[in-house]
């Protein structure tokens, strides 16, 4: 399975991934006058989420040459701790 780009939907209990098209739909629901009461989506599982509006608190992007720089941040991180003496190798 390709995983591509994807929105992350965040509320204080949970959190979702779901489609550019499906954020756009969150967006536009949260854009709306008035903002409904509920927010109906579904996730990239296909499980069907409804939430309060105001419940969510972001909706973040995360494409794939985000995630890839993220973890080459991270490999990079990893390798200065370990450089400092903060983690031994069988820590990983």
């Amino acid at each position: 399975m390709k995983l591509d780009d994807f929105f992350v939907v965040s509320t204080e209990g949970d959190t979702w991934c779901v489609s550019t098209e499906m954020a756009r739909h969150i967006d536009d629901c949260l854009d709306a006058t008035p903002v409904p009461a509920w927010i109906v989506f579904v996730d990239v599982t296909g499980a069907r989420v409804r939430v309060r509006s105001g419940a969510i608190e972001s909706l973040t992007q995360r494409t794939v040459e985000q995630r890839a720089l993220s973890r080459t941040l991270e490999r990079l991180a990893q390798d200065e701790r370990r450089a400092d003496g903060l983690v031994k190798e069988d820590e990983e």
